[in-house]
């Protein structure tokens, strides 16, 4: 792969992050014993939806962090 197109992947991929980040910027995650259905308060989202979300922000960022650093290595 030529250094641009390894370039334009990190770009791709930074750009998924902040996708995923404006998901959960400003949310909460549900505690236990909070009943799911009846939740007043709409910034809150299931623990499991809100985990998984701040993984793959944090694995889109080192992966766009990565494809640049070698993009520029080459």
């Amino acid at each position: 792969m030529n250094s641009l197109v390894k370039f334009c992947a990190g770009i791709v991929l930074f750009i998924m992050a902040y996708v995923f980040y404006r998901e959960v910027r400003g949310k909460k995650p549900l505690r236990p014993g909070d009943n799911r259905f009846f939740i007043e308060d709409e910034n809150r989202i299931s623990a499991t939806d809100y985990y998984r979300t701040w993984r793959l922000v944090i694995v889109f960022v080192i992966g766009g962090i990565t494809f640049i650093v070698y993009s520029l290595e080459s």
